[in-house]
């Protein structure tokens, strides 16, 4: 699954922002991170509780449709794949997607990215490959990322790869990995 801590930190721009505005922002936040931190733990129950609190905290102070509770949608969405509730799982996975492909900020469209190879995790762990080649192909091949969660994001040459490696290796397609990173981005 993609790992969201690997992006460039965003800001939320919001001038004069309300006190429900402010205070859900700095809560969600906190919430989001204990939960990523529980999650690299292993935690994944504790991490999907966190998450739950911080989707509340911004639907509540910034609404459904925003771009800062679309990451705690992905985010619980991850969780809820790790914990093989893929049903649950997707359904957070594209309310995140909707909002993010829905953003016209250049940023978004990474997190985008990772959203769609988060669902094609699912739609892998379900047995539906072809839905899951689909849904990488929509970035493909400028906004795409390899799904490889052990290592960094690294953008190179238009594409999302997960690592030094991995880019090495697509460039020689020495490896599996690379062979399919070198196939799913030319179709």
């Amino acid at each position: 699954m993609y790992n969201q801590s690997t992006i460039p930190l965003r800001v939320d721009t919001a001038i004069n922002p309300s006190p429900a505005h402010a205070l859900a922002i700095q809560q969600g936040s906190e919430f989001n991170n204990m939960a990523q931190q529980l999650l690299r733990m292993g935690r994944f129950e504790e991490a999907e509780r966190l998450h739950r609190k911080a989707i509340e905290v911004k639907e509540r102070g910034l609404g459904t449709n925003h771009i800062t509770t679309a990451l705690s949608y992905n985010a619980i969405g991850e969780a809820l794949t790790r914990l093989n509730r893929l049903d649950e799982a997707e359904g957070f996975l594209l309310k995140a997607r909707k909002i993010r492909e829905a953003s016209r900020r250049p940023l978004d469209e990474i997190d985008a990215a990772g959203t769609r190879e988060n669902l094609a995790v699912v739609y892998e762990m379900r047995g539906d490959l072809p839905r899951a080649r689909q849904m990488r192909r929509i970035g493909s091949p400028d906004n795409m990322l390899c799904a490889y969660e052990k290592v960094r994001v690294l953008l190179y040459v238009s594409r999302y790869y997960c690592s030094h490696t991995c880019g090495n290796s697509a460039r020689s397609s020495r490896s599996s990995l690379a062979t399919y990173c070198n196939a799913v981005a030319a179709r």
